[in-house]
């Protein structure tokens, strides 16, 4: 490509860029950057004529990347990790480095983050970085002490340590099991509620979270009063704690919020498993206390399973015979 063709993109466009990506909302990044909604679609559309990429299409009143939108993103993401580790490279003391921890993002947001008191007031370890991604490959590319995955039945690599089975099952604010209205009792009353859906695409194919369950339970054919959709996970959970509808809560992202109440299992544990996390360790052996120290801990979180949960999972029976 000639030089003196490549269009000069302004650093502040790719900052509006990855927040309105990260967040998939301009509303979000406008609050996060502190400017209007409407600058954020500007720098965004003005980022597209200079590109010649549509970066987001606008679905559902909200967004999803697109092919190029995703490599600009994944792009960003790891320039900005470049700085950033240099940054820690200059303050940290080499006597006592960070303990760099990557996982996929809905685990770091919903299991790691609000947990992670315990493990610093119980610990030696004093400084953790937590780096988080939706892609799995750019998680791979970060060279963490600790990098926590999902992986399929099966499909984990030779050395992985399992942390805890994931199984999904639906999940909703309390409030929503007394509404007069449209009382959440039995599985066919599912078609009288608004589903929150976590929707991915996956080579080039949309992938909906509530599929396997609803197939699982003999519920495919069920039609709800409404649907919303996501596409990242932490936002799904955000609206059904809100009382916005059903989610498919995944176990252990949503044990927190079961235990505390803020989220209730209406149909009980009707879980199905659906893979596991798993942490991958390098060795490093001046980090391996570090290491050692952190997965014991996680490994504790994790296993505080939410009181209100039998011990089994049961299986629903269709829609009309749940």
């Amino acid at each position: 490509m000639n030089m003196n063709k490549r269009p000069r993109i302004s650093l502040d466009l790719l900052k509006g860029f990855e927040a309105a990506a990260r967040h998939m909302s301009f509303t979000l990044a406008a609050k996060e950057l502190c400017v209007t909604q409407s600058a954020v679609s500007r720098q965004v559309k003005l980022l597209e004529e200079q590109t010649g990429q549509t970066l987001f299409l606008r679905v559902n009143r909200g967004l999803l990347l697109t092919s190029a939108g995703q490599t600009l993103f994944s792009a960003v993401g790891q320039a900005n990790a470049l700085v950033y580790d240099a940054i820690d490279a200059l303050v940290d003391d080499p006597h006592t480095p960070s303990l760099l921890v990557a996982a996929a993002t809905p685990f770091a947001t919903m299991v790691i983050a609000p947990s992670l008191h315990g493990f610093l007031a119980h610990s030696e370890v004093r400084n953790v970085r937590i780096q988080s991604s939706n892609e799995p490959a750019e998680l791979e590319r970060i060279a963490a002490h600790v990098q926590i995955r999902h992986f399929a039945p099966g499909a984990a690599p030779s050395g992985a340590v399992c942390l805890a089975h994931d199984r999904v099952l639906p999940v909703c604010a309390p409030a929503l099991l007394t509404m007069p209205v449209r009382p959440l009792i039995k599985a066919s009353d599912l078609e009288n509620q608004v589903l929150l859906r976590y929707e991915t695409v996956v080579e080039g194919r949309v992938k909906i979270d509530w599929m396997r369950w609803l197939q699982a339970n003999d519920l495919a054919g069920l039609r709800p009063r409404g649907a919303v959709s996501f596409s990242h996970y932490d936002q799904v959970i955000s609206a059904a704690v809100a009382g916005c509808g059903i989610a498919m809560g995944r176990l252990p992202l949503v044990q927190r919020l079961l235990s505390d109440g803020q989220l209730v299992a209406p149909f009980g544990d009707c879980g199905i498993e659906t893979g596991a996390w798993y942490a991958l360790v390098i060795q490093e052996p001046r980090m391996a206390d570090q290491q050692r120290a952190f997965l014991t801990w996680l490994k504790s979180v994790l296993a505080q399973r939410p009181l209100n949960l039998p011990a089994e999972p049961r299986r629903l029976r269709g829609a009309k015979g749940a």
